[in-house]
């Protein structure tokens, strides 16, 4: 999890905003006299000159045979905007944004419960994919972290692009634009053999590897992209080709592999001696913030360092704002698991600061539902769990992606 505070820069707030948006939202207490996600029907809407019907996922499209809900609570930002928490049982979750007569699934698992479940008896807020909290007296806790804010450092309104609650058939063609020469790159021969359809996604062909990895670094101060880059290079090094983590490596005495995974070692490496963050800026208390070119020099930097340059030319560098969508599907069928960066945009201005908040969370993306719009990605939290290991995510968060494809 990263947070920035107080860093306004024109240049910087220029390039995000297009692709940018606030999810900040409250809670109600309770379960009961909820809106439900069942029971919107759809009206043709005008949406920028497009006529649309709004959309409609539901929790029993989303439920698996054999789950059913056990718990159902309606959460409120401070302006009143609708969201709705579902979890089931065996295990998942679900979160759907409620819009009128729109419903749109937001995120959930059907593995493991949400972050919330051991605090429904609290008031809880959700802040946005990766930003979960309960309010404790007059603070808010954020439940990953642990660390407490007031009210008043917190956004007061949850806001996701309108677009994302309208099923238009223009829809595609608004994340179509011409894409930089690099990211039309696929490796020669590639083949329908590196995908495989599990379960309504189409994921890489080792997509087990990463429902069963258990063995990544430890985001301790924000620093989500650099757990994602090892999670990359440990299953390219596994799947790809061995030099990506060359053998008897070292760092703060610890070995860059674990097993099958990677260890704190191969973070602490890239953290001192890698590390590019937005703009330069980065502390433990606000995190270090990441997103694709910043990914993609941290990645290319130790490649040079550790694996060799002739390696490193050897790897085309995938990354983007645009066809964020599309082109990680792409990467995905290819065999290549993809960085998504998720990120939640919003300006306060009261009494006290002009302040910019943004916050970014780096996943790692293994497997797309190109109907439901959503992807299946290893969250990085938890080292020693599988709980973040399949989270789905919907594509209305995605901000970037970077992926890396050999092409020796």
């Amino acid at each position: 999890m990263i947070k920035i505070k107080n860093i306004i820069s024109m240049a910087v707030s220029s390039i995000m905003l297009a692709s940018s948006f606030a999810v900040i939202m409250g809670m109600t207490g309770g379960n009961t006299e909820v809106a439900s996600a069942e029971t919107y029907v759809g009206n043709a809407t005008a949406v920028n000159n497009i006529t649309s019907n709004v959309k409609q996922q539901t929790i029993s499209d989303f439920m698996r045979e054999g789950q059913s809900i056990i718990y159902q609570t309606e959460l409120n930002d401070f302006e009143g905007n609708k969201f709705m928490l579902y979890e089931l049982t065996p295990a998942g979750y679900a979160i759907y944004g409620i819009k009128g007569e729109a419903s749109i699934f937001l995120e959930g698992s059907l593995s493991s419960n949400s972050p919330f479940y051991e605090y429904l008896d609290k008031d809880i807020i959700y802040l946005g994919f990766g930003e979960y909290y309960y309010k404790q007296g007059a603070e808010y806790i954020n439940i990953m972290t642990e660390e407490s804010y007031m009210q008043d450092e917190l956004p007061q309104e949850c806001y996701l692009d309108e677009s994302a609650y309208y099923e238009t058939a223009e829809s595609e063609s608004v994340d179509e634009p011409q894409a930089s020469p690099l990211g039309m790159i696929l490796p020669e021969g590639y083949d329908s053999d590196n995908y495989v359809e599990v379960d309504g996604f189409t994921c890489i062909a080792d997509y087990e590897y990463f429902q069963n990895l258990s063995k990544f670094p430890d985001n301790e101060v924000g620093t989500c992209s650099l757990v994602a880059i090892c999670i990359i290079l440990g299953y390219m090094d596994e799947y790809i080709d061995d030099r990506f983590i060359p053998d008897n490596m070292y760092y703060d005495g610890l070995s860059f592999k674990d097993g099958d995974g990677t260890s704190q070692g191969l973070h602490n490496y890239l953290f001192d001696n890698c590390l590019h963050t937005l703009a330069g800026f980065g502390d433990d208390e606000n995190g270090y913030p990441m997103a694709n070119g910043e990914i993609n020099n941290t990645v290319k930097d130790y490649l040079k360092i550790k694996c060799g340059r002739a390696f490193e030319s050897d790897i085309k560098y995938m990354n983007g704002i645009i066809n964020t969508k599309k082109n990680p599907r792409k990467y995905i069928k290819a065999g290549y698991p993809t960085i998504l960066t998720m990120t939640e945009y919003k300006i306060i201005n009261n009494d006290n600061y002009d302040d910019m908040k943004r916050k970014y969370h780096s996943v790692v993306a293994y497997g797309y539902n190109e109907e439901d719009d959503t992807f299946l990605v290893h969250i990085g939290w938890d080292p020693g769990s599988t709980d973040g290991a399949q989270v789905i995510v919907s594509e209305a968060y995605i901000y970037s992606y970077n992926a890396f494809i050999y092409m020796g």
